[in-house]
């Protein structure tokens, strides 16, 4: 079997769901698990509703961007029972948590998904996923229990598919262990679809997005940048761990754990490659590609103490504040750490600043080069540093096993400098 995942992009219209029931249609002898988002915007305007709960517009307009695509997909009893449906869930809402509310935008996506699949005669299970993936901690940004997915998923799969031909779960949702409902974070619904690959054994999993793959570099940032075959697991998870938007940062680790390939593809060209993300025996050494972050803070905290003992003092408050550096430098008596901006950075400065004093540096972007063995290559490495402005590189970093170097420059660089880096690499 296989796991397919499509992206709010991917089901955001009804001319984009026909295309990806169109890629399903075509899978169906792999025995597809189908794992779906919200429709693209629809989460945001669910967190709209959570905060807003006595705006009924809100809600009018979640009600109509549905029914909207539904009419244009189905008629008849097929689109009065799915209208059905849907409002069950709509007038639920705000719900009695804001896990609850967001939880909203998956069950409406899959719902009708599921309708017109059948509609158009692909015999199609609908699949509570909630009912297999039982999560803990906070409500709005859980973890699973793996072993209680591992034993729910494959019976909850098989009663499904004993009756149909392919099986639609929903993405990102799930419940705790009282029942209640809670999410997996922003961005989820990757991170789903691979646990459930990993928890039913499945051939690979398909992540389909609205990008030919992975690129060299972010397209809307960089020009001529292309996309790659293969990455290894390793430097899909530090371009996402850096700032590339294709893919969750957790989903390789369910993957990596049962070593089965990731396929990132594009529901808009059906036809094309993509990018197939494996396990690092098979990669060749060299660039592969760059990442950013544009809202970096760099922290200096200096002291009586030596480098190292600020260190030891510095590092459980930023744990504590859920807070973890991409760089760090040292010399005597001085630390400097790359943060990614957040209030969290402003609490831990301040909880710092009563043994050691630390000053923070906005304005600052955070560019990674990812590859293989990139230290083997490092004469084009420093080539391409003039194109970043070398007096305004503020810290250089190798990752330990050297899969990405990252240094800061000023934020306003941050554009031409990926262009003018790409240019000279790629």
């Amino acid at each position: 079997m296989i796991v397919m995942k499509f992206g709010g992009t991917s089901v955001g219209s009804p001319e984009a769901i026909r295309r990806t029931v169109g890629i399903i249609g075509g899978r169906l002898s792999e025995r597809p698990l189908v794992v779906v988002s919200a429709m693209s915007k629809v989460t945001d305007l669910l967190y709209s509703i959570a905060d807003n709960p006595g705006d009924s517009s809100l809600v009018d307009a979640l009600r109509k961007r549905h029914y909207d695509v539904a009419s244009a997909l189905l008629s008849g009893e097929d689109l009065e029972r799915c209208i059905e449906d849907m409002d069950v869930l709509i007038d639920a809402l705000p719900g009695p948590s804001k896990a609850a509310a967001i939880s909203t935008g998956e069950l409406l996506s899959s719902t009708l998904i599921a309708r017109y699949m059948n509609a158009n005669g692909i015999r199609t299970s609908w699949m509570d996923v909630r009912d297999t993936m039982v999560l803990e901690g906070d409500p709005m940004k859980a973890a699973p229990i793996t072993d209680e997915l591992s034993r729910r998923a494959p019976k909850a799969f098989d009663a499904a598919l004993s009756r149909a031909d392919a099986v639609l779960t929903q993405g990102f949702i799930g419940r705790l262990a009282d029942g209640s409902a809670a999410v997996l974070g922003r961005g989820g619904s990757d991170y789903s679809a691979s646990l459930l690959g990993s928890a039913l054994g499945a051939s690979r999993i398909e992540i389909w997005t609205d990008v030919d793959g992975v690129k060299t570099a972010d397209p809307r940032k960089v020009e001529g940048t292309r996309s790659l075959d293969a990455i290894t697991f390793e430097q899909a998870s530090e371009m996402a761990h850096f700032g590339a938007k294709v893919l969750h940062p957790l989903t390789m680790q369910p993957a990596v754990r049962t070593n089965i390939p990731i396929l990132v593809l594009n529901s808009m060209n059906p036809a094309g490659k993509g990018t197939t993300i494996t396990a690092a025996d098979f990669m060749e050494d060299g660039l592969k590609s760059l990442s950013s972050k544009d809202k970096i803070v760099v922290m200096t905290v200096s002291g009586g103490s030596s480098a190292s003992r600020l260190l030891s003092l510095v590092f459980p408050v930023l744990s504590s504040k859920g807070i973890s550096p991409d760089m760090m430098a040292s010399s005597e008596g001085k630390v400097f750490l790359t943060l990614e901006d957040s209030p969290a950075v402003d609490s831990a400065a301040e909880e710092i600043g009563r043994f050691a004093d630390v000053s923070l540096d906005r304005g600052r972007a955070q560019v990674t080069i990812i590859g293989k063995n990139i230290s083997d290559i490092r004469s084009k490495v420093i080539k391409a540093y003039p194109a970043a402005a070398p007096e305004k590189v503020y810290m250089v970093s190798y990752g330990e096993t050297y899969v990405n170097l990252s240094f800061a420059v000023p934020r306003e660089l941050l554009d031409s400098v990926l262009r003018g880096i790409h240019k000279e690499l790629f």
